[in-house]
């Protein structure tokens, strides 16, 4: 019995064959757009190379700490935030599979056009079952929480602004 084997189908030939050449397509395409994204910021770095290299040496530690322990917390609301998002729309993922998707979209916004996290995200969340059209009205839902939350810490930062007090010396000095 099990030297009796059937031969493979024509299907699941035929799957296997497009696997491999959507893989190598992916693979053809991603290279060529790591490589534009890395040119793309080289250009944007190598003018200003010389004031870079200066605050690199002059590094404050204690503000790379702060920055880091906020943008993991921005990371995470922003993660929770479309999970909440798709969760009211009815469709309920896992945090981490939310964050996952969430973040692959949001490395291809830095290929030069911005419009690839966009349609990635559409992409990657309709994988999981999720209609195109859905997406679409949770970015904007997303697009609107954004503004508001940047107005809201905007009306706190007022004040730093204004100020022409110790507050704006500290930020004229960070600059």
């Amino acid at each position: 019995d099990l030297l009796q084997l059937e031969p493979p189908s024509l299907a699941l030939l035929t799957l296997c064959v497009m696997n491999k050449t959507i893989s190598f397509l992916k693979f053809l395409v991603g290279w060529p757009l790591g490589i534009l994204a890395i040119i793309f910021l080289a250009k944007l770095i190598l003018p200003q190379f010389s004031l870079i290299q200066n605050k690199i040496v002059n590094v404050n530690l204690l503000l790379i700490g702060i920055s880091l322990i906020l943008f993991v917390l921005y990371y995470f609301l922003r993660c929770l935030a479309w999970q909440k998002i798709l969760q009211f729309k009815g469709h309920k993922l896992t945090l981490m599979k939310t964050a996952y998707l969430w973040e692959f979209s949001e490395f291809k916004r830095y290929v030069p056009g911005n419009v690839l996290s966009f349609l990635s995200r559409v992409s990657l969340f309709e994988n999981e079952g999720i209609d195109k059209k859905l997406v679409g009205l949770a970015l904007l839902d997303e697009i609107q929480l954004i503004i508001i939350s940047c107005s809201l810490i905007s009306v706190f930062c007022l004040p730093l602004i204004l100020s022409s007090g110790e507050s704006a010396s500290l930020l004229k000095e960070m600059q």
